[in-house]
């Protein structure tokens, strides 16, 4: 699949080049959650949700995780740490960035990769595919981004079947906290309540109560998720079509190659139509020209007419 190539700068005479975004699962799978969700009897609200986080989730589970808090889906709680530091920053999750590792290399370049295993006796993993926020920029992967946790919790143990009710304790305590007390620098997981409903622009964007910065719940309704089929879009803080929206990075892209090709279709039909104009006039001469001498023969046989009766 053919795709622009888009220049990311890094500074210091640093260029990456990368891809276009890409989905990576077809349209259908979004019309098959969207009427899943309309069926939903029960929808939980953001704050009726909590997810525990050890900090060391990779890949597909880091991309959910970054993903879950960046839309303000429920309360991100940290287990585990460092019990003497508290008081640090507590990353969510870790990497987001998809690998290649050696079998595709050997699929990909059997031969390359069998000199550098035998010369080496190394093995070769690298990345490959990034994950993007739908409305950051291209140069802001996942994978650089700290995602801090709503809440941690004095657990310094995995989850098992012996210590399953420590963690329900706890959630049950942040979950009353919830009720009136919120985290002040998350303002994306909002008081879903029935006051904020249908006030905005349209009657598919739909939101609730911010976040204050004294760490309660104000009571300003600010939008903050949509009905399916439309993606909550943080820079103009509206609701747009799914199907239709288009990071500004990649609009700006898509301008630039319309224009180009614009460009090349306007060439081509001056061209075009140069010919066209070229045989036209070509062909009405030569009607002319044919004219002409049918004309003078015409002419000629007269005069020949004449000069015969004359004689």
């Amino acid at each position: 699949m053919n795709r622009n190539l888009i220049p990311v700068y890094f500074g210091d005479n640093l260029i990456s080049y990368h891809s276009e975004p890409f989905k990576i699962y077809p349209d259908k799978y979004d019309d098959y959650i969207n009427k899943k969700i309309y069926l939903l009897e029960n929808k939980r609200k953001p704050t009726d949700i909590l997810i525990y986080t050890d900090g060391t989730l990779l890949k597909i589970s880091s991309v959910f995780l970054k993903i879950f808090q960046y839309y303000g889906a429920g309360i991100v709680t940290g287990f585990f740490g460092n019990p003497n530091e508290n008081n640090i920053p507590f990353d969510s999750a870790q990497s987001s960035t998809f690998h290649k590792y050696f079998f595709d290399f050997l699929i990909s370049s059997p031969r390359g990769y069998q000199q550098i295993n035998e010369k080496y006796n190394i093995t070769i993993k690298m990345p490959e595919t990034e994950f993007l926020y739908p409305d950051k920029d291209i140069k802001n992967p996942l994978e650089y981004s700290v995602t801090l946790v709503d809440e941690r919790v004095e657990i310094f143990e995995y989850f098992n079947d012996n210590n399953y009710q420590n963690f329900i304790d706890e959630a049950k305590k942040i979950f009353e906290k919830y009720k009136t007390q919120c985290n002040p620098k998350n303002k994306k997981l909002v008081l879903v309540n029935d006051e904020c409903y249908n006030i905005f622009e349209n009657n598919y964007t739909h939101g609730g109560y911010i976040c204050g910065d004294n760490g309660k719940w104000s009571k300003k309704c600010v939008p903050s998720y949509c009905d399916p089929g439309y993606i909550f879009n943080y820079t103009s803080n509206k609701c747009e079509s799914k199907y239709y929206y288009i990071p500004d990075i990649i609009k700006k892209t898509k301008i630039k190659t319309n224009l180009r090709k614009s460009f090349n279709f306007l060439i081509i039909f001056i061209f075009l139509l140069f010919l066209c104009l070229t045989l036209i006039c070509y062909k009405c001469k030569k009607n002319k020209n044919k004219i002409k001498n049918e004309k003078k023969d015409e002419e000629e046989l007269i005069s020949f007419d004449d000069n015969y009766f004359k004689k």
